[in-house]
């Protein structure tokens, strides 16, 4: 509860609720994000979930206070408060996601450039879908040679 009474939006909200065949859920939400993001388990299974619920929902309110153009304070804010005047240093967390929000920008842009020269849905699927094959393939292989090398039994030493 906030000071004025009012409920605090940002704190959990724990609720058992009746469901079909009289199996009662546990309910674990949280508003964010302009949302409300909503957890509801099983009680008992698994032992952990409602701590399992409450991270995966400070995960969410840890991301919407970082991202947030609306909270005057997350990072995001700030960036684009300062950002005019000179470079503005931001966390490694920040950095990433806006890496992230860049190459989904431009790889969106590729396939929609690609759509408008007449490339049809399905060959731009193809093409997707075989990147993926082949940086899955060279991910597996590379993997299982390093895992080869660095678990390679030392035979120094030995008769």
């Amino acid at each position: 509860m906030s000071s004025q009474g009012q409920p605090d939006l940002r704190e959990p909200y724990v609720n058992t609720m009746l469901e079909y065949n009289n199996s009662v859920w546990l309910e674990i939400a949280r508003n964010a994000m302009a949302c409300r993001f909503e957890v509801l388990l099983h009680p008992g299974k698994p032992y952990n979930g409602p701590e399992i619920a409450l991270s995966a929902l400070d995960t969410i309110t840890f991301l919407e206070q970082l991202l947030s153009v609306y909270i005057p304070t997350s990072e995001l804010s700030l960036v684009n408060e300062q950002a005019f005047e000179a470079p503005v240093k931001v966390s490694e967390s920040t950095f990433a996601l806006l890496e992230l929000g860049l190459s989904v920008y431009e790889r969106t842009r590729e396939l929609g450039l690609l759509r408008t020269v007449g490339t049809t849905r399905r060959q731009v699927w193809g093409m997707v879908s075989g990147e993926s094959i082949i940086i899955a393939v060279l991910g597996c292989v590379v993997g299982i040679g390093v895992g080869l090398l660095v678990h390679q039994p030392r035979a120094i030493g030995r008769n």
